[in-house]
């Protein structure tokens, strides 16, 4: 067996404890032993000298959604990235969306929804989660995945009804698919609620779904429904703070399941947001302190990606694409986010388009809205 000796580096061993100054040596694939500093050294078949450097496990990348591009045999070019940065793992199927399970009449609504995150296209020869799992081992990932079940591939590949209400029959069919995925080594379940089919569930469907990872024991993550004081997803009539509200609600579905629940990219978009971060944090110090298991995780900076629709009020959405020719909506439109964005704190002149994903649109790409309305 093949031995590396990697000498004299800081070594964070990720338990906790203090960094220290040491060697480890490798055996084949593992970690055999590691020696602190002033410790005699055995030989090895391979050295590295680590003098001035840190020496850690790989980091875990807790949002990721590289379950879109690990399936594509090309995976490792696109996600060499990663690794670059020290991750080798990365915890995937967040926001509602994951490539599995999958059935061809839920394919082209699935990839409405996985747009942002796809690198090309996918031909699904799975159908479960056990499948995918299978497809993905046999491309040789670049890095370990630990893969939620997205609740909204659940419900468009085992409802007839895309938003509001399911009948029971096909809430059942959901909940038993998504019993089947977290069985077939799905490591948690995911609610995207600031998207569409999301943002249109029921309290009472969200806790179904919930219970469901509860009782195997699997947490929950979940983007809320909103992240800002003013949000699409909420009525403008809502005179609480809509990110406050959507808290409150994930809140409530932790403690009234009992499931683990990580509250996905706890941010506050637009400025005027900023000011609800102290009773936000309050909320969760409070739930954990009554023992609901529930944690956060965040980004540390003022930008972020996502669909060109987010911004878009849930009763615009549901008449799309009717709603495009219809003036009385598009006026109705206008008014909405003049209003929302005055009171969240940003406009048309901070979006800008990453891609425009039309074909012969590239000259978008990199444009401010206005820029693009200019042109």
């Amino acid at each position: 067996m093949t031995t590396t000796l990697i000498q004299g580096g800081t070594i964070v061993d990720g338990t906790g404890s203090p960094a220290f100054e040491g060697s480890l040596l490798i055996e084949g694939d593992r970690i055999a032993s590691i020696f602190p500093q002033g410790t005699a050294l055995p030989p090895a078949d391979h050295q590295i000298d680590a003098q001035g450097l840190v020496v850690s496990p790989g980091f875990i990348d807790m949002h990721s959604h590289a379950d879109w591009v690990l399936p594509l045999a090309r995976h490792a070019t696109n996600l060499k990235c990663l690794v670059e940065q020290g991750i080798t793992t990365v915890v995937a199927g967040n926001c509602g969306i994951s490539p599995a399970p999958m059935t061809p009449e839920a394919k082209a609504r699935t990839e409405v929804l996985a747009s942002i995150v796809m690198d090309g296209p996918l031909d699904y020869p799975w159908r479960s989660m056990e499948e995918y799992f299978n497809h993905v081992a046999e491309q040789g990932p670049l890095v370990n995945i630990a893969q939620q079940v997205g609740h909204a591939t659940v419900r468009y590949a085992n409802s007839r009804r895309d938003r509001g209400d399911m009948g029971p029959e096909d809430l059942e069919r959901c909940l038993g698919s998504t019993r089947q995925a977290l069985a077939e080594g799905a490591c948690g379940l995911s609610f995207g609620l600031g998207y569409d089919p999301g943002m249109y569930a029921s309290l009472e469907e969200l806790e179904a779904f919930s219970r469901v990872a509860a009782e195997a024991g699997k947490p929950v993550t979940i983007h809320m429904k909103a992240l800002s004081r003013i949000s699409p997803c909420y009525p403008l009539t809502t005179l609480a703070a809509h990110n406050i509200k959507a808290l409150k609600e994930a809140l409530l579905l932790a403690e009234k399941t009992g499931a683990a629940f990580q509250l996905s990219h706890f941010i506050f978009v637009g400025r005027k947001s900023w000011s609800t971060v102290d009773e936000a944090l309050d909320l969760v110090d409070q739930a954990r302190a009554r023992g609901v298991d529930v944690m956060i995780d965040a980004f540390p900076y003022t930008c972020g990606n996502t669909t060109i629709l987010a911004p878009v009020p849930y009763w615009f959405l549901e008449k799309i694409p009717e709603a495009y020719a219809d003036i009385l909506l598009k006026t109705r439109l206008r008014l909405e986010l003049a209003v929302g964005f005055r009171l969240v704190g940003f406009s048309y002149p901070d979006f800008q388009v990453m891609d425009s994903a039309i074909p012969g649109g590239e000259d978008l790409n990199g444009l401010r809205i206005t820029e693009i309305a200019e042109k």
